[in-house]
């Protein structure tokens, strides 16, 4: 009776291992498919941070050329007013002489 006790006991054992082993290969199967699915999250991170990086660059060198812009904007608007009060001067020194040949 102790001996075929002993035997179910082994049976039963075996058979506990083999249900660890297929539930081990299940995980390790499932281990690998995340483990592929994270190296493949990783390079799309990689490539979106590189992205990143060229759209900072552009945004600095946007951001650069947009001061330039606003300097020469500015240049040129007190040129305007320069030669608009250049103008005016001349305006009326004109008039001053139109004024005097008439007289």
């Amino acid at each position: 009776m102790y001996l075929q006790d002993t035997l179910k006991q082994v049976e039963s054992l075996k058979e506990s291992i083999k249900e660890q082993e297929e539930e081990s290969k299940s995980t390790k199967h499932h281990l690998e498919k995340v483990s592929a699915e994270c190296a493949t999250q990783g390079d799309e991170v990689t490539r979106l941070t590189k992205h990143i990086e060229t759209l900072d660059a552009s945004i600095a060198s946007q951001k650069d050329s947009n001061e330039k812009l606003q300097l020469k904007y500015e240049q040129t608007a007190r040129a305007l007013e320069d030669t608009k009060a250049e103008a005016q001067t001349w305006l009326g020194a004109n008039s001053l002489i139109t004024e005097q040949k008439s007289v």
